[in-house]
């Protein structure tokens, strides 16, 4: 006795193949959600401070 094999119809495999087009766009717009994560550059003489968010110059 064989078990009978499912048919796909042509609808369902349109949603198969259009699912990951429609969620690519998504991946690409992905941000980072903590401000550590961003690249951080001063001028030369400034280096970050992360308590005040902002280059300060260096004493020396």
């Amino acid at each position: 006795m064989t078990l009978p094999r499912p048919v796909l119809t042509s609808t369902v495999l349109f949603v198969l193949a259009a699912l990951p087009l429609a969620v690519m766009p998504l991946a690409s717009m992905a941000q980072p959600v903590c401000d550590h994560e961003k690249a951080q550059s001063c001028a030369v003489g400034y280096v970050w401070d992360a308590e005040t968010k902002s280059c300060i110059q260096v004493s020396s």
